[in-house]
């Protein structure tokens, strides 16, 4: 369907990468790693959009610049 994205929000977590996750991202079982989990409204507040994320921890950053009114942040793999 075509839904129009009025919010989102993004937990970012440390994590240990089980054996599965660590198989798909070719890193040792156990390292260290960011989990994000994402979950995307509707503008009438409907859930629409989960989405999770893993990065290594040794090729992530999180960086957050804030203002007045309002955020904006991004975590990137490096």
């Amino acid at each position: 369907g075509n839904h129009r994205v009025d919010a989102a929000t993004e937990t970012v977590r440390a994590a240990s990468l089980t054996p599965a996750d660590a198989d798909a991202l070719a890193l040792p079982a156990g390292s260290a790693a960011l989990e994000s989990v994402r979950v995307s409204k509707t503008l009438d507040a409907v859930a629409f959009l989960y989405d999770r994320a893993l990065l290594g921890g040794h090729a992530a950053e999180i960086r957050t610049e804030r203002f007045a009114v309002g955020m904006r942040s991004a975590v990137t793999a490096r």
